[in-house]
């Protein structure tokens, strides 16, 4: 029996007249570490990005002149291989052997970066077969109706950021009804190896019914969807913290210069005055001491 499982190496950025910018990772545990605002989101963003995640990669100063990405793994059974993609999203090549400084001569072969239980020309399909896991079933709602499994529902739980990780709730919730059955569903393969293929779907009785049910899912995929376009727009907690310290910092700053400036502007102000009042009266008194 081969055995399963796949370990990342390296994650590389490449571009013309750019040097290559690579991470690389060793078996077992790996952290990344580093002072705010330096990237480790970035990291992780890119990862899942290169796992099937929807484009373009997020933009960051650093990311300027780079057009492609490679992330090379090692299987379990010794296979190596690199998969390369553009930073705007797209299909997939994936070539034997690990590259990192250099981008892999030839075509490769093409996946589509949208899962099929149909075929293997994409990237879930190849991902789920090297860990053993292909044309798997999972529940996706109380009717007991399944979807074919994609390796996107493994990644959901398997890349966690760090604003879940700070969040008071289970990896396993994403507090929409729909997502949160797909996660309970995954893990328990995961635990058990066993899918849902055996599941017998209920349907709803009537087509009022359907819809309803339709509607809600179709409704919580919509809220899910707009809370991860807002967690990406507004970054990690721990970045917008710090950038509120930076602008309240800011703010006093200005306040004190404010107030230094305001003070200063009456005591000029006051000279002003009296200067004006000494000139005023001095014809005065010199009229009366004629």
């Amino acid at each position: 029996m081969n055995a399963l499982g796949l370990s990342l190496r390296h994650l590389s950025f490449l571009g013309p007249n750019r040097n290559p910018a690579t991470i690389a990772f060793g078996p077992g545990l790996n952290v990344v570490y580093g002072a705010s605002d330096t990237g480790k989101s970035f990291i992780v963003d890119a990862i899942d990005f290169m796992l099937g995640g929807r484009g373009p990669l997020r933009d960051i100063s650093q990311r300027v002149g780079y057009d492609r990405i490679l992330l090379a793994f090692v299987a379990a059974c010794g296979e190596q291989f690199t998969l390369l993609r553009s930073v705007d999203g797209g299909h997939f090549r994936l070539y034997e052997g690990l590259f990192s400084a250099t981008a892999p001569v030839g075509e490769g072969q093409e996946l589509s970066d949208q899962h099929s239980d149909r075929n293997d020309d994409n990237l879930s399909a190849f991902m789920l077969g090297k860990i053993g896991l292909t044309q798997k079933r999972i529940g996706k709602n109380r009717q007991n109706e399944t979807l074919s499994l994609s390796f996107r529902n493994l990644a959901r739980l398997v890349i966690i950021n760090e604003e879940e990780i700070i969040q008071r709730r289970s990896p396993l919730a994403d507090r929409t009804y729909t997502n949160d059955t797909l996660n309970m569903a995954v893990f328990k393969l995961l635990l058990t190896g066993v899918d849902d293929s055996a599941l017998v779907s209920s349907k709803p009785s009537t087509p009022e019914e359907h819809s309803r049910d339709g509607q809600i899912e179709l409704l919580d995929q919509l809220v899910a969807e707009a809370k991860q376009h807002i967690r990406d727009l507004a970054g990690p907690p721990g970045q917008l913290q710090e950038q509120l310290g930076r602008l309240d910092e800011t703010m006093a700053k200005q306040g004190r210069h404010l107030a230094q400036s305001e003070a200063e502007y009456r005591l000029h102000a006051e000279s002003e005055s009296v200067t004006a009042i000494c000139c005023h009266f001095a014809p005065l008194q010199a009229c009366a001491s004629e």
